[in-house]
């Protein structure tokens, strides 16, 4: 943000905005370690001081659950809609913290195809209002509705997702 106003002096003050990413939790804490350990190293070459702040929020990677999106897949096809059979179908640069809930308890994150657009751009906001996409909601609402129905009613269902959420969480 601010680095003084001459490259060839310290400055009696200067800052930094920085965001680290990284595909894991375990890679990010390693990550943040080495930009606070190049941090320091700045502080005894150069003979100051340093505050790290975290002014955001931290989004964790989501823990897949293949119980979970194969009863979405079933129910999706129930509308008929042929759904992928990729645990996670699409990789996306977004953030949420839709990854923060699924490292507490087992998640689902469903996707929903509303045609041939990049979401998170303008052709993705103008394709959100068509009648394709309402449509598409409303097939991605009922298949989660179907999907809670199916972990109400067969409690092994449940559970095998509550175990396959342990296993993934301990790798």
């Amino acid at each position: 943000k601010h680095g003084g106003d001459s490259p060839n002096t310290i400055p009696d003050y200067a800052s930094a905005h920085l965001y680290v990413r990284a595909p894991t939790m375990p890679m990010l804490e390693e990550v943040y370690s080495k930009v606070k350990d190049i941090i320091k190293g700045a502080e005894l070459a150069t003979g100051t001081k340093s505050k790290v702040v975290q002014v955001a929020n931290t989004y964790a990677n989501k823990i897949p659950n293949k119980v979970l999106s194969d009863l979405f897949r079933d129910n999706v096809g129930l509308e008929g809609v042929e759904y992928p059979e990729e645990l996670t179908p699409k990789r996306s640069g977004a953030s949420t913290d839709f990854g923060n809930v699924s490292q507490e308890m087992p998640a689902l994150s469903g996707y929903i195809n509303i045609g041939d657009v990049t979401l998170h751009s303008p052709s993705g906001t103008k394709m959100a209002a068509t009648d394709q996409a309402h449509e598409a909601m409303i097939i991605g609402a009922k298949a989660l509705a179907y999907t809670a129905i199916d972990l109400i009613i067969d409690p092994e269902k449940l559970e095998s997702a509550r175990k396959e959420y342990r296993k993934r969480i301990e790798e």
